[in-house]
């Protein structure tokens, strides 16, 4: 099958986590095209580069504040106005290129008409308050997600989970399929160079206010050896030093995973791809949510109490503190790569 991936571009967790689903589609002899925009199209293009990529309208959201509502109130249209400018741009696509499947990484409008199409998200179920307003927001959520075929779910089934109520129950009159947990890390032992390795990744200003904290916290330990990658997809990789700090601009899956290895800990968001990752690679961890985020707020609250995982808001942010509640992170149940091929071979009923 010719099959168009698109994805969003909030961040790098949702082209990373795609990364083994295209791997998945190439080793089983489908051609895979890509859709994105900025940092996340960036990721993309340095994973596959012998693919062929299409830019989409980039969403552009910002974080300025610890509001939600605010936040995203004056970008609503903004956003609308995305959505239906990625629809336009993908019909466009399909046209000249045929698609037979469409898989939509959280781009409401990257579906085709007449083509099957999936939905890929872990948020069936968006955490706002259950007052009108919330009501509405998962009322149009919903509505969205039902242009599509079915939904993939990057998750398992039943309990335990890693998603929790974000993504269960599935959504009613949709098929649904959970694929297991989607992350291009895989177990790599090495001896440890970094005493911490931060992991930077959302959107502005909050990656860069998060990065200026940690700048000034490792300065308070001189005596031990910190790690930071920064998020910055497209950047030039080469790393430099500031003091007790070595600092990746970016790093593609290999390098990532490597330096993951070398370190004793990581202090990272409380994306859901980042927990995938690490939960496969059984680290230590410490989470700080982006602010007005409430779904990573949920996941690291989730993760604290199920598992003893230690985090704090971003604005309270202790390096020594954090140092000393870095807790092991491991997957509620094995790696199981069946999910994914059963949701890949109902494609072939789709189509």
């Amino acid at each position: 099958m010719r099959i168009l991936v698109a994805v969003l571009d909030w961040g790098l967790g949702h082209a990373s986590r795609c990364v083994p689903l295209v791997q998945a589609l190439l080793e089983r002899g489908h051609e895979v095209q890509l859709a994105s925009s900025g940092p996340a199209l960036a990721l993309l293009q340095a994973e596959f580069p012998g693919i062929n990529t299409h830019a989409l309208p980039g969403y552009g959201v910002l974080y300025p504040g610890k509001n939600l509502w605010l936040n995203m109130a004056w970008q609503l249209p903004r956003i609308a106005l995305r959505i239906w400018q990625e629809h336009q741009v993908i019909q466009g696509l399909h046209k000249r290129n045929q698609y037979d499947l469409a898989i939509a990484d959280h781009r409401y409008g990257c579906f085709l008409r007449g083509t099957p199409s999936i939905f890929l998200s872990h948020q069936l179920h968006l955490p706002l308050p259950r007052w009108p307003v919330g009501w509405l927001v998962q009322a149009i959520h919903v509505a969205m997600i039902r242009n599509f075929k079915t939904c993939w779910v990057p998750d398992y089934p039943g309990e335990p989970n890693l998603a929790g109520k974000l993504a269960h129950p599935a959504l009613p009159l949709l098929p649904t399929y959970y694929v297991g947990p989607l992350t291009r890390m895989e177990v790599q032992p090495q001896s440890p160079v970094y005493q911490v390795g931060f992991i930077l990744s959302g959107p502005e200003p909050q990656r860069s206010l998060f990065e200026k904290i940690i700048r000034r916290e490792v300065k308070k330990f001189p005596d031990l050896r910190f790690l930071l990658v920064q998020g910055l997809a497209g950047i030039n990789s080469a790393s430099k030093q500031e003091g007790n700090l070595v600092i990746f601009p970016f790093l593609t899956t290999f390098n990532l995973q490597e330096k993951i290895s070398q370190c004793t800990g990581i202090i990272c968001r409380s994306g859901y791809s980042s927990l995938m990752d690490l939960a496969v690679l059984q680290k230590k961890v410490y989470l700080v949510p982006t602010p007005a985020q409430p779904e990573q707020a949920y996941l690291a609250k989730k993760l604290g109490n199920e598992a003893g995982i230690g985090w704090c808001e971003q604005e309270d942010f202790d390096l020594g503190t954090a140092l000393q509640q870095l807790e092991k992170l491991s997957l509620p149940c094995a790696p199981a790569e069946e999910y994914l091929k059963k949701a890949i071979e109902s494609c072939l009923k789709l189509t």
